[in-house]
């Protein structure tokens, strides 16, 4: 992800007209959403071209951490809250149709524990 601050960078979009309780200066909260507004469309593009795909394909989107920016983080007090964050699960068209397999006794019981996290 490019918003691994701190960096800031010209003709940003986006512009903070009251800034509140962030350990952050102006420039970063800027260059942050900028960043963000650039991920969006970039992962429009991206999730697009995974589309056309025939294959099946699942994607999972995480961070491994949240933003310095945040003052609700605190890393040295609870690492725990400052690296669960959001996530995605996306699968393309050629992924949602229905296959047909086949399944042994053996292992029906995996499946069906992971159909159940699935479902979750």
């Amino acid at each position: 992800m490019q918003n691994h601050t701190p960096w800031t960078f010209s003709g940003r979009d986006y512009n903070v007209i009251e800034p509140t309780d962030s350990n952050a200066d102006l420039d970063t909260i800027e260059s942050y959403l900028q960043g963000l507004h650039y991920t969006d469309n970039a992962t429009q593009v991206f999730l697009d071209k995974l589309n056309k795909l025939k294959r099946p394909v699942t994607l999972v989107w995480y961070g491994d951490h949240w933003p310095g920016i945040f003052s609700f983080v605190n890393t040295s007090t609870d690492a725990l809250s400052a690296h669960s964050t959001p996530y995605f699960i996306w699968q393309n068209d050629a992924a949602k149709k229905p296959m047909v397999q086949l399944m042994f006794q053996k292992t029906m019981q995996t499946h069906l524990i992971s159909l159940q996290w699935c479902l979750k």
